[in-house]
């Protein structure tokens, strides 16, 4: 086979797993492995001193609030918008920037 044809069918075939939601980038599997991190941290059940550190580091972040107000109180994204008065776009992408600052010391 032709290595066109080759890169032509792989390029396909991984299209279609991830539109399928079979694969993943990796700073979604990121996202998901901190927020369920964080989840637990603000729910109590996740004690671990890596994670509360991490979790200290962050507070000095101006939109740190996010976090608590979303993990915790389970308020949405135009809720939070509403208290922090900012547009909700804003807070999806701090909340995601924090997630991944979080897993990133976490990863260390």
């Amino acid at each position: 086979m032709d290595e066109q044809i080759i890169k032509k069918i792989v390029k396909e075939t991984l299209k279609t797993v991830k539109t399928w939601g079979w694969l993943r980038d990796s700073s979604e599997i990121e996202y998901i492995e901190a927020a369920n991190l964080l989840i637990g941290f603000f729910k109590k059940t996740e004690t671990s001193e890596e994670v509360k550190n991490a979790v200290e580091r962050l507070k000095t972040d101006p939109y740190f609030d996010i976090l608590p107000m979303y993990f915790e109180k389970n308020m949405s994204l135009s809720k939070i918008a509403d208290v922090l008065g900012v547009e909700p776009s804003t807070v999806a992408r701090n909340k995601k920037r924090l997630c991944t600052l979080f897993y990133r010391q976490i990863s260390k």
